[in-house]
């Protein structure tokens, strides 16, 4: 599940200041600035409170539809587009070293940027650093251009949502051969409503589940044979201890809403796994 990150500290204003100076439309751009100012700091503001849904589309950007795309096009022409120094290249280049795993599905590589509320619906946030969160290809093509319209809409954002120590993911073992994980969401016992609806929201946004299961399969294929060899020295209940003990060592390495750690936890607690479910004959 999500990780979260620290904000970007730049400001919002000097990003756009510096990505038109001398852009070939910095005429028509340079008047917009105020806008985009004040729509950054409605935009922090609602993060905070989980109220994005609230923010009216209309309001973050120009009426005139060439003065929008002119406006998203900063992104693509000023910041992703180009190799000459300014702060919205270098800000750009700071998001997509932040971190390795993309913290959205803490399984794919960081590729790219993903726009939270996407600049094709909110011009006015197209350069904001708080709009600007470091993605896989894939968590970034499956959100595509959509904005919550309702409370439990929202997914999940990385740099003002922390879901905590607490577990909330979960997966249950399918009894056949192979042996499949599923994966699912279990709010913790007097989790807030709002926050376990929009867990959940994310968990299906970014089809976690799928992409879990996936993942879990490759694992459960490579400790086969490490599984076998507990197994035959010390029965059933060497195996669970044995994956009792990588269930602790994953939530310590990669934390209790990681998958590995979801897995393992779920297999130590299968009797019918630890009594050989995980062979194939």
């Amino acid at each position: 599940m999500i990780e979260p990150l620290p904000r970007p500290h730049e400001s919002a204003y000097a990003i756009y200041l510096g990505c038109i100076e001398g852009a070939r439309e910095q005429l028509r751009l340079a008047p917009h600035a105020e806008r985009v100012r004040d729509c950054a700091e409605r935009f922090a503001a609602a993060a905070r409170l989980a109220a994005l849904h609230e923010l009216d589309q209309q309001s973050f950007g120009p009426s005139e539809e060439s003065e929008r795309k002119l406006l998203a096009d900063v992104y693509r022409n000023r910041i992703v587009g180009t190799s000459v120094p300014s702060p919205g290249r270098a800000l750009y280049e700071k998001l997509l070293n932040l971190v390795e795993v993309c913290p959205l599905c803490r399984v794919g590589r960081v590729r790219t940027i993903d726009h939270h509320l996407p600049k094709s619906l909110f011009p006015y946030l197209a350069v904001v650093p708080d709009n600007l969160i470091p993605a896989c290809s894939d968590c970034n093509k499956t959100k595509g251009d959509t904005a919550p319209s309702r409370k439990d809409e929202q997914t999940l954002h990385p740099y003002f949502d922390d879901i905590g120590d607490q577990q909330w993911l979960a997966a249950r073992v399918i009894e056949k051969t192979p042996a499949v994980l599923e994966f699912h969401i279990e709010p913790p016992q007097g989790a807030d409503l709002l926050l376990s609806a929009r867990v959940r929201r994310h968990f299906q946004v970014f089809d976690l589940a799928d992409l879990y299961r996936i993942q879990a399969a490759v694992e459960l294929n490579g400790c086969r044979s490490e599984l076998m060899i507990v197994s035959d020295a010390g029965g059933a209940s060497a195996v669970h201890d044995h994956l009792d003990l990588l269930a602790s060592g994953r939530q310590r390495g990669h934390g209790p809403n990681s998958w590995q750690a979801a897995a393992y936890r779920a297999l130590a607690a299968s009797d019918w796994y630890c009594g050989g479910g995980f062979r194939l004959d």
